[in-house]
């Protein structure tokens, strides 16, 4: 059975349901967006287009061409130099490790020869002024080394000897009178003040 003219008349004065509303809302806010997007997308294309052919009018109206060109040259000159120059200084680092390398390899063979207790370290060899504090400090080494084992350094030894002597004198059994003589004299010999101890007859006297 069709639907009557009273039929459609009565469902043309009928709110739209929420549901339906709802889906048509979304259904508007779809297709807008989407031919929005295509409307945008053809006029992107032809900005671009129109932009690119405008280019060199728009820097002339600038008028920054020659100021433009100076920029690139010495920009160009700039690069040029800055690649030279890290080919240049990695060939003089490379010369300059090599050579810190022989150095520390020479130094190496002079510790064992020499018998230097220094370390050398590469840290003390790659700057100059470094390098001359560690060379100072192995010549201080060995000039210590040598002095204490020539003659004016047996004078410490003699030193040593003489204290070692001293000290065996007081378990020797030897009388007060006796060691406090030795002692006077042996001290004396080192250029010991003995003003200091005390005399026999005092210490005889404290007993």
């Amino acid at each position: 059975m069709g639907i009557t003219r009273k039929e459609k008349m009565s469902s043309s004065k009928t709110p739209i349901r929420q549901d339906e509303k709802d889906y048509l809302d979304h259904f508007i806010e779809t297709k807008y967006d989407d031919r929005k997007n295509i409307l945008k997308t053809e006029m992107q294309d032809t900005i671009d287009k129109e932009a690119e052919e405008n280019f060199e009018a728009f820097k002339d109206k600038l008028k920054i061409s020659k100021m433009h060109e100076e920029v690139r040259v010495l920009y160009n000159d700039h690069k040029k130099f800055a690649n030279e120059m890290d080919s240049i200084l990695l060939d003089k680092k490379g010369k300059l490790d090599n050579a810190i390398n022989t150095l520390e390899d020479k130094l190496d063979q002079w510790k064992k020869i020499r018998k230097w207790k220094n370390d050398i370290e590469r840290s003390l060899i790659k700057e100059p002024d470094e390098l001359d504090r560690l060379l100072k400090k192995l010549c201080h080494e060995e000039t210590e080394r040598d002095y204490y084992a020539g003659p004016r350094g047996k004078a410490l030894q003699m030193l040593d000897m003489s204290k070692e002597y001293c000290k065996n004198l007081l378990n020797a059994g030897q009388s007060l009178s006796t060691v406090w003589g030795v002692l006077n004299q042996e001290m004396g010999k080192e250029k010991i003040n003995t003003n200091t101890i005390p005399k026999p007859e005092f210490l005889s006297i404290t007993k």
